[in-house]
Parts: C-alpha cells; sequence; structure tokens
C-alpha cells in the first residue's frame, strides 16, 4: 500500500554528505518531503516505509503468496530491492563503515482514523477486486464498482472491528502477536484484506517493527521540543513530528537538520482521487466509529494527543 523508496540514490553510492532518510508508515506526506529536501545543497533524501531484515524477510514472504492480488505485489515487489540497498547503506553508516555520510532519519504520525481513510483513498484504484469479493460475501447491492464502493468499505471496517473487538483494543492484539495474527488470518482468509488489516493497525506497531530493530532505540528515547520529538544519537539523529503540524513546524525542522527553511510543493491531494467520496462516507459509519473507539485507547493515540473518535464523527 506504499510506493518505492526514491531510486535518485546511487546504488551502492555515498556521494551526499547528508543522507536523509524519510521513514514512516505510509505514504503521509514523504513525496513532498523528499521533493523539498532533495532541492538542497549536500542533501539526499530517500524515502521508505520499511527497513531491517526482519521487515524485508516479511514482504519477501507477502510477495511469494500466489493468491496475493496483483496490485499489493506490484507495489511490494517494487520497494523491496530499494530497502534491501537502504539498508544495508544505513547499516553501513550505523557500523562505522561509512565515517563520511550525516545521517538524519524524519518520521512521521498521523490521526489513526485520518491515516486509514487516507491510505484507501490512495489506492482505491487497485482495490477493484477487494471490493468486489466483500460485496459476494456481504451480499452487497450494486451493479458497477462505484456503487458498491461504500458500502463494502464499511463492510471491510466492520470486519477489522469483530477482529479487534475480542482483544479490547488494538494494543492488546498486538501484545498477543503472533497468536492474534494467526487467529485474524482465520478470519481473513483473502490475502488482499489481510493486507488492509496491517494498513488499519500499522501506526501502532510500526515503530516497534521497523524504527526499533534498525536504530536501535525506540519511541521512549526522543525528546520533545520545540514541537519535535528529538534524538541525537552516536551515528544518526532522528526527528519525529506530526503530519497535522507539518506546516507549522517547516522552521523548527530546518534547523534541526541544519538546512535553509523548507518550502512543501503540494503532491497527491486525496480529494481528487477516485471513489474518495465514497471512502470518506463510509468513514463517517458507525463501524468507523467503533474502530475509532479501538483506536483510542492505544499508547500511540495518548502519546501524541489523537482523538480518532472525534476524527470519525468528522470533528
Amino acid at each position: 500500500m506504499t510506493d518505492t523508496a526514491s531510486p535518485n540514490h546511487a546504488a551502492g553510492a555515498e556521494a551526499a554528505a547528508h543522507l536523509v532518510v524519510v521513514f514512516q508508515f505510509g505514504k503521509v506526506a514523504s513525496t513532498a518531503m523528499v521533493d523539498a529536501l532533495n532541492d538542497q545543497p549536500g542533501i539526499e533524501a530517500i524515502q521508505s516505509h520499511f527497513l531491517g531484515e526482519g521487515a524485508l524477510q516479511s514482504i519477501f514472504t507477502s510477495i511469494l503468496n500466489p493468491a496475493l492480488g496483483e496490485y499489493f505485489f506490484y507495489h511490494q515487489s517494487g520497494q523491496l530491492f530499494e530497502n534491501v540497498k537502504l539498508t544495508r547503506r544505513i547499516g553501513r553508516i550505523l557500523s562505522g563503515e561509512d565515517d563520511r555520510t550525516r545521517l538524519s532519519v524524519l518520521l512521521t504520525v498521523r490521526e489513526p482514523i485520518d491515516w486509514f481513510r487516507s491510505a484507501l483513498i490512495q489506492d482505491a484504484r487497485g482495490l477493484g477486486d477487494v471490493f468486489l469479493r466483500t460485496k459476494d460475501r456481504h451480499c452487497l447491492v450494486g451493479d458497477t464498482l462505484g456503487a458498491i464502493v461504500q458500502p463494502a468499505a464499511e463492510a471491510i471496517l466492520g470486519e477489522i472491528v469483530e477482529v479487534l473487538t475480542p482483544f479490547g483494543s488494538v494494543d492488546s492484539f498486538l501484545a498477543g502477536r503472533p497468536g492474534s495474527m494467526a487467529k485474524m488470518r482465520e478470519r481473513m482468509t483473502d490475502p488482499s484484506l489481510q493486507e488492509l488489516f496491517y494498513a488499519a493497525v500499522r501506526p501502532f506497531n510500526w515503530h516497534k517493527l521497523n524504527f526499533d530493530p534498525v536504530f536501535n532505540h525506540t519511541l521512549d528515547d526522543l525528546t520533545f521540543r520545540n514541537g519535535l520529538w528529538s534524538l541525537r544519537a552516536k551515528r544518526f539523529d532522528a526527528h519525529l513530528f506530526r503530519y497535522e503540524d507539518m506546516g507549522a513546524l517547516l522552521p523548527n525542522l530546518s534547523a534541526a537538520l541544519g538546512i535553509d527553511d523548507l518550502v512543501l510543493p503540494r503532491r497527491n491531494v486525496s480529494e481528487g482521487k477516485v471513489f474518495s467520496a465514497e471512502i470518506r462516507a463510509a468513514f463517517r459509519s458507525a463501524n468507523a466509529q467503533a474502530l475509532a473507539r479501538l483506536y483510542a485507547e492505544t499508547d500511540y493515540s495518548r502519546r501524541f494527543g489523537y482523538d480518532p473518535v472525534a476524527s470519525a464523527l468528522g470533528r
């Protein structure tokens, strides 16, 4: 459900004096951020959504599943080798093999209901087969794909809620891995539907699965200051900020990176995308509100000051 890492960097080269990895759990605003950073002299910016041996292995396993939909196969396989190269490059910097390149990591979080809604809108064009199979599972009425997107999206939200509800919260579900994931796969046998489930819970365990093992630090090691959660480690620095605050924080972020003020180009606006209105309507449903209540009872929402229920109600 995410784009490939930027192909602009040279395959084993360490030419830039300052490598900035925009490392996020989805396409939040990474394309615009990478474009703005690459306009800065001496900086090479690359976006990525997963790094490290464990994450790479999980993607490899996923794309080898013959039942995985073509849309997910195309995007995940396209990401794989770019992220292998980037994982190795970061490893060389962190190990000291490359002691000439400064490494900065930018992390962005987003209100979880807003994130999942945006993720579905981003991928809606490639999810037609998932919506059609949902129509069959739930006997939905509609003669065209456009007619079934909203009820299908609502039904998918309901299926996700049904998986999570017995655990009481998303955090409890994730704490029960891998057994809880196995139960999810028993209920959701469609691999493409499973991918949507992974997206629905991604904000809540993404840092633990991706940031922590690669950089050997956790979110608890970041200190909040000037609107950013920041960490200055021996061989890299990391800066986390809320997507919703990004515009106001650009001067603070530029200062933290030691560069001129960033100006972000406008990219990938979801309102103009196919089925945007239908998916937005689905996220005002009772199923979306039930999911938001599960999202609210998480360390993630409390840590970053999010109110998913208000977001699901359109506030």
